[in-house]
């Protein structure tokens, strides 16, 4: 940019950095000169003036100055042409000289304008230059859009400096980002009936020759990959697994039947492995346990295949611990327990070989407690005492997990789960108190990975199953205040998982216990009626028993006050 360029344009910001920072610098510089303004909120009058559509230009220079007794005239010329000044806080940017220059000419030349701080790493102290801790002869501390993984992360750090440079509130930006996000998965949703489509395409042209028959292979892989991964994941945020049905299927022939197994490459064989898994993981969803043994038993096939190949491979071992653990959590569905004790004893068994290859892996680390808290859960299914042990267990090796990797919210999922089997310990021994502790435990964490991402239903399900847990704890403590207001909390989110997705009988057998639950608490004005619930209960029993699923089996005491009751107050 030359010197009569900075001299005539108006910028929104001026990015202050040291030169160790610029790749940070060019990535924040180009988020924000792409970032479009949501259209309900441009031309909103803040403090800052109008929002405009976009919040370019943003003034970067190119690269740090050369060693010189002064700022050039072009960077003090882009300064007094700039709207915000933007620091990038690091210890690095703390001794430049250059960026205590900057900051300090920006606020002799425009007292008024916002400077905002962006932390990339280190603590403030370590970080923030000196000009930055006093304005206007008053020592202050700034506060900052935290980019570091266990601050703000990357994508609320740049809200809140967009936030900063328009004058918006955060929580509008915040929503509206939520609801782009949002629309995003619903154009995802829309590419994977296309993408079923081209693997149909993809699986007809293979067969043509063997030149090609090689390159539409590699792209057939890529696909099932994609689907394995980025789409499923984005699918089972919002609940829509159902539109992978016909590229599953397409995947399915593509792979061929169990008897083929030995002709597969070993990635080939790793993919189909994997495909059975999730497809077993939608059927259990669906309630279908006798469909989702088929499918694991179809992918321990293929992962004893691949161990059989590579016997000290960490991925082979893996792999077939997975099988192992799909398979156990069936048996443990339908509580037969010595079945379910004996594939989670050969997942503890493939655990261990893992932690024993590298015990600092933090992915071992949670395979251990994983596996542990299974086993607890099926002693806890048996009545033996080892139980609690084999929880507290698993909550110490997903603690540890957590932390090697702080703030990671897959960890922190774990770990919220292995709580709540520790609370069900408490609860069968009717320990209230310890039961209770355990389930706050619980809630806390699943609020938090909520409030980071309220737009997946996933997430919103558990948090729903904490509130309705604690609940359920809580009256038996004998604090009914907390249990009515835990329990309607959860029955409203388990009515819109169940209008979200009608066909997920995981979620609708979900709300039929929460409803049975409110049966036991008063009526609050704004809950729903006794009759209301028992009518919704006693539909969603009739569409179970029609289905022949036995999902309810766990509630008949509630089952029988619903046939019993009157058909109104």
């Amino acid at each position: 940019m030359s010197e009569n360029d900075a001299a005539t344009r108006r910028f929104r910001a001026f990015i202050s950095y040291s030169h160790a920072d610029a790749a940070a610098a060019r990535r924040l510089h180009r988020a924000l000169e792409q970032y479009r303004v949501p259209r309900r909120l441009v031309g909103q009058a803040t403090p800052q003036g109008p929002v405009p559509r976009r919040l370019a230009p943003i003034f970067r220079d190119r690269e740090e100055l050369a060693a010189a007794a002064d700022l050039g005239a072009h960077i003090r010329d882009a300064l007094a042409a700039s709207d915000a000044l933007v620091v990038l806080c690091s210890p690095t940017a703390r001794v430049s000289p250059w960026v205590e220059r900057e900051v300090a000419l920006f606020r002799a030349q425009s007292p008024d304008r916002p400077v905002l701080a962006a932390l990339l790493d280190g603590e403030p102290a370590q970080a923030f230059p000196d000009s930055m801790r006093v304005d206007r002869g008053a020592v202050c501390e700034p506060i900052a859009a935290d980019f570091r993984p266990r601050g703000d992360g990357p994508r609320l750090a740049r809200l809140k400096l967009i936030a900063g440079l328009t004058g918006l509130d955060l929580d509008a930006l915040i929503q509206r980002d939520a609801q782009r996000r949002l629309r995003r998965v619903m154009a995802v949703t829309l590419a994977a009936s296309i993408a079923a489509l081209g693997m149909a395409a993809l699986l007809v042209i293979a067969v043509q020759a063997r030149a090609e028959a090689e390159r539409q292979h590699a792209k057939a892989e890529g696909l099932v990959e994609f689907m394995l991964t980025d789409l499923r994941r984005e699918l089972k945020k919002v609940g829509r697994l159902d539109v992978m049905e016909a590229a599953n299927r397409r995947a399915i022939a593509y792979y061929g039947d169990a008897t083929a197994l030995a002709a597969l490459p070993d990635d080939s064989l790793e993919r189909r492995a994997r495909l059975m898994h999730a497809l077993g993981e939608d059927a259990q969803t669906s309630g279908d346990q006798a469909r989702a043994l088929i499918w694991f038993r179809d992918a321990d096939a293929a992962t004893r295949t691949a161990l059989a190949r590579r016997p000290r491979d960490p991925k082979a071992i893996l792999a077939q611990a997975q099988s192992d653990y799909w398979i156990g959590s069936v048996y443990r569905a339908r509580k037969e327990w010595p079945q379910a004790e004996i594939q989670y004893r050969r997942y503890a068994a493939g655990a261990a070989r893992l932690i024993a290859l590298d015990p600092a892996n933090p992915d071992y680390m949670m395979e251990m407690g994983w596996s542990a808290q299974d086993l607890g859960v099926v002693a806890q299914g048996r009545r033996d005492p080892a139980a609690e042990p084999l929880l507290r267990a698993g909550v110490a090796w997903i603690s540890r997990a957590g932390q090697k990797r702080p703030g990671d919210f897959e960890i922190q999922s774990a770990l919220a789960n292995a709580y709540a089997d520790l609370a069900d310990s408490y609860y069968e021994r009717r320990l209230w108190r310890q039961a209770l502790a355990i389930r706050w435990r619980q809630y806390r964490i699943d609020q938090q990975i909520v409030d980071a991402d309220p737009s997946d239903a996933g997430k919103i399900y558990t948090l729903a199953t904490a509130e309705r847990s604690v609940g359920r704890v809580s009256l038996r403590a004998g604090d009914a205040a907390t249990a009515a207001t835990m329990t309607r909390s959860a029955y409203a989110r388990s009515q819109w998982l169940v209008a979200h997705d009608p066909k997920n009988s995981e979620w609708s057998a979900f709300d039929t216990r929460v409803a049975c639950d409110l049966l036991d608490i008063a009526p609050a004005a704004q809950g729903p009626t006794l009759t209301e619930l028992r009518r919704r209960i006693a539909a969603a029993v009739a569409r179970f028993r029609s289905q022949g699923n036995p999902v309810l089996a766990d509630i008949p005491l509630c089952v029988q006050r619903v046939a019993a009751a009157p058909a109104a107050e």
